[in-house]
């Protein structure tokens, strides 16, 4: 039968009131609940990211600057590898020169005319047989005798360059060298 409605609403206020709460509509409240805790978390979650990633992109950076620190010496072995390269390869080149050329030292003349500071004359030039060099030459002035000095030092061609009598005074001098090729 139909249930008889009352539209007393105040009547109807005053017994919903004082009836229990249903079971159905405790697990709407506890859904609710839910949703709301979920939404508080992602929004928490969104508030925290720019935090994590900034944390996360702290860690990357130290990761990659270790990696760049231990590639450093790595760089720094590649340099020195490829220099003692190129002196090596300098050092076959001038002996293929010497093998090739045991009588004729033209090709070394090359090389070393290359090394003559501007001005420099050669009296002598003397090639042994014991990859010994014999060298007269006239610098024109001491600051020259210091270019060819380095110049014939930093060849590599040479196992030992000194030269021992220079005058400081500004005026042409003449040096008797006697080197040893490598």
């Amino acid at each position: 039968m139909r249930e008889k409605r009352e539209f007393n609403f105040a009547l109807r206020w005053e017994q919903k009131i004082n009836q229990k709460p249903s079971h159905r509509l405790l697990g709407l409240e506890v859904k609710m609940l839910g949703r709301w805790a979920g939404g508080a978390v992602l929004i928490m979650a969104v508030a925290a990211a720019p935090w994590l990633w900034e944390y996360k992109l702290q860690s990357d950076l130290k990761q990659v600057n270790g990696n760049i620190n231990q590639l450093r010496e790595v760089d720094v072995l590649w340099q020195q590898a490829k220099s003692l390269q190129k002196q090596v390869q300098s050092q076959t080149e001038l002996q293929t020169i010497m093998q090739k050329n045991a009588h004729d030292p033209g090709p070394l003349w090359v090389k070393l005319n290359s090394l003559f500071p501007l001005g420099t004359v050669v009296n002598a030039f003397a090639l042994q047989a014991d990859k010994g060099l014999t060298l007269t030459i006239a610098v024109p002035n001491p600051v020259d005798v210091a270019q060819l000095w380095i110049k014939l030092r930093d060849s590599n061609f040479f196992q030992e360059v000194d030269i021992q009598n220079v005058s400081l005074q500004d005026k042409v001098q003449t040096l008797n060298l006697n080197l040893k090729l490598k």
